[in-house]
């Protein structure tokens, strides 16, 4: 089932943005509708987001950050760090 979310979510594993539109199994597309999270949609395409750079760090919400190799750390400092110590000059 396609659902708009209607406000931005993460957790250790996921990260959700609102306005973001994303295909879910019907169950868990229906508890974030009946939760008030999203919306359903039909037909809709994802929307446009900007592009990740290859040496840029991203936020995830939650204190997380993504790293460009896919890793994700705790504490934008940590982050910092880890892409210091690897010798990508994004930070």
């Amino acid at each position: 089932m396609r659902v708009r979310m209607l406000t931005s979510m993460a957790g250790a594993t996921i990260s959700r943005k609102k306005g973001d539109i994303y295909d879910l199994p019907e169950d868990k597309a229906q508890r974030l509708i009946d939760a008030g999270f999203a919306e359903p949609v039909q037909g809709a395409a994802q929307r446009e987001t900007a592009a990740v750079k290859p040496d840029e760090v991203r936020h995830l919400g939650g204190g997380w950050y993504e790293l460009p190799n896919g890793q994700r750390v705790q504490g934008r400092a940590e982050a910092e760090r880890v892409m210091r110590e690897s010798g990508v000059n994004g930070t």
